[in-house]
C-alpha cells in the first residue's frame, strides 16, 4: 500500500498514516516515487505537499488528512514542486 506519513523526530514513532490516491497502471514502475515532502504556508494554513507518481497531494502536517489533490502526468517527480491549494 502506498502512503504518506509522519513519525515523531525524536522516536521515529508515527503519529499519522495515510493511503495515497490509487493509481491505476499494470506496470509496478510506473507506481514509484522518490520524494521528500515539501512543508508550505498557503491558502491560509500550512500544508504538507506530497508530490508522488501520478498525483500531488496536500495534507495537514498535523492530522495527515487531505486537503486537496490533483492528478498528473504519468511522471517520476524527484524534486518539491510549489503547489497552491483552492479549496
Amino acid at each position: 500500500m502506498r502512503n504518506t506519513s509522519r513519525a515523531r523526530q525524536k522516536t521515529g514513532q508515527p503519529v499519522w498514516k495515510t493511503d495515497r490516491p490509487p493509481i491505476d497502471v499494470s506496470s509496478l514502475n510506473l507506481k514509484k516515487s522518490f520524494v521528500t515532502p515539501l512543508i508550505v504556508n498557503a491558502a491560509g494554513r500550512t500544508q504538507l505537499i506530497s508530490p508522488g507518481a501520478h498525483w500531488v497531494v496536500s495534507y495537514d502536517p498535523a492530522t495527515g488528512k487531505e486537503f486537496c489533490g490533483r492528478a498528473t502526468a504519468r511522471v517520476f517527480p524527484s524534486a518539491p514542486v510549489r503547489f497552491l491549494a483552492t479549496a
